[in-house]
């Protein structure tokens, strides 16, 4: 007799460690800002991760950031342009999620965007 014993999705990911805080001055070009990974110990489709990024105290208008999924990595980058008068920080949860049909397991970390007082867009530097 042969038994085989099939993973199911009973994990939470695990973040590798990242940089918590990033900063970034006020007339930084929209693009890639940091990269994130998180593994999980099942196998297969219920190994597979995925990223979500919530801005915490996002005012009205636009997202100003967004993760996208490649190659196993929350690839986080600056879509929107940023002002130091309106915002100078900006909280931001990275939600690791592991969903296969109706199971649904997820962990998240917080990253601190910070916009220096002395970044501004005439700056010569």
């Amino acid at each position: 007799m042969l038994i085989i014993v099939q993973d199911v999705n009973d994990n939470d990911p695990i973040f590798r460690p990242f940089r918590p805080v990033i900063s970034l001055a006020e007339n930084s070009r929209p693009g890639v800002i940091e990269s994130v990974e998180a593994y999980d110990l099942d196998e297969g489709r219920f190994g597979q991760v995925l990223y979500r990024l919530e801005e915490m105290d996002k005012l009205q208008g636009p997202d100003t950031f967004r993760v996208e999924t490649i190659e196993g990595k929350g690839v986080i980058s600056l879509v929107n342009h940023l002002d130091h008068e309106k915002k100078s920080v900006y909280n931001l949860r990275i939600h690791a999620i592991v969903s296969f049909i109706h199971s649904f397991l997820n962990e998240h970390q917080q990253l601190h965007v910070y916009l220096p007082l002395n970044s501004c867009e005439w700056c010569p530097f």
